[in-house]
């Protein structure tokens, strides 16, 4: 439990733990299922990106995304805390496996896709709707396709949307729709963002793809070429952090139950949420014999609790972390670890993804 419970979010469900809940004789149900990824439009409520770059024009409210791509990273960022960082984390990734991975062909290092992720605690703007996007708001964005994906929850609906930004680009009219959710979650089979695993290879903390990205030139859309191992890492945590969100979702909707019962019992699964936050996301030592409701209930037992009357003990879901892959190949003759002036000679077979962009 310990190892999850650092990574909890502030969401009302932070302290239930998957991997404090155990003991279920039937078998185990997935979280989410991939073969059915639901409608394309939100079935109620929007994402959190449409209320990000919505703007009132004559009356109306209308969608407008900020042009260059550091003025759409400056709105997200005011919603969001200086961290020891930045609120906004950002790598490039020129040798990828989204369905951009090809775009730039055959000068990947010259328009490198940026993957920008909000993980810093919230902040309200005095002029703009307290939002929080803390692990919530992920970009993906390639210059060459005049466009951005974009994943960003939806609170109403509980789940992530999957969106894509079109025409953007200097003098562009950028439009943003709902896309194939079918294609998305091919990939994205949690119905949430993914990210490769360690140590993030295909980035721009590998200091062979820095090199190559600085030989083009110091940064892009304000990133720089080369950045530290850390920010790979905070991108992936905030991405754990997210695929727990649909568990967390399964346990408020059915752990508790409906009518007077589940009232209360909600209630206490909140107060032992928030006895959590208070506590420095610690857990109380008490081991009070979980009752009805669960007063006075540690967070352990009130995770169990509700896991079982929700059915969903250990229950499995897809792992949101893909295999590293080594980008850079070394060429025949290559000596050492010199670095290939030729990038297009050096890219390892991506993998193929049937739909394309």
């Amino acid at each position: 439990m310990t190892k999850f419970a650092r990574r909890l979010t502030v969401t009302l469900l932070a302290c239930l733990s998957w991997a404090s809940i155990a003991g279920a004789e039937e078998a185990p149900r997935w979280i989410v299922d991939a073969d059915a990824p639901g409608p394309d439009l939100p079935p109620v409520g929007r994402s959190l990106f449409d209320f990000l770059v919505a703007v009132e024009d004559g009356g109306e409210t209308v969608l407008r995304v900020p042009y260059p791509f550091e003025d759409l990273i400056a709105l997200a960022a005011r919603h969001a805390r200086e961290t020891t960082t930045r609120p906004v984390q950002q790598v490039l990734i020129p040798l990828g496996r989204s369905l951009h991975r090809n775009a730039a062909h055959p000068d990947f290092f010259k328009s490198p896709r940026a993957v920008a992720v909000v993980e810093a605690e919230p902040l309200d703007p005095p002029d703009r709707p307290l939002m929080l996007l803390k692990d919530r708001l992920y970009l993906g964005y390639q210059p060459v396709t005049d466009s951005i994906e974009v994943i960003s929850y939806n609170e109403a609906a509980g789940r992530f949307e999957f969106q894509v930004v079109a025409d953007y680009r200097a003098g562009g009219a950028p439009t943003v729709y709902y896309t194939d959710r079918a294609v998305c979650i091919g990939c994205h089979q949690n119905h949430a963002p993914i990210f490769a695993g360690e140590p993030w290879e295909e980035s721009n903390s590998n200091p062979k793809i820095g090199a190559l990205l600085e030989l083009e030139q110091p940064s892009f859309y304000g990133i720089p070429s080369f950045t530290g191992i850390d920010i790979p890492g905070l991108i992936g945590n905030a991405i754990d952090r997210a695929n727990m969100f649909a568990a967390h979702q399964l346990l408020w909707r059915e752990g508790c139950g409906e009518g007077a019962d589940g009232i209360t019992c909600r209630a206490n699964v909140f107060l032992s949420v928030l006895r959590y936050r208070l506590a420095g996301q610690r857990r109380s030592r008490r081991r009070r014999r979980a009752q009805a409701g669960f007063p006075g209930a540690d967070q352990g037992h009130v995770a169990r609790a509700v896991a079982e009357r929700a059915g969903a003990a250990n229950p499995p879901y897809p792992r949101p972390r893909s295999p590293g892959r080594r980008a850079l190949q070394r060429q025949p003759g290559q000596r050492g670890g010199r670095v290939a002036r030729s990038p297009g000679a050096d890219v390892a077979r991506p993998g193929h993804v049937r739909r394309r962009f």
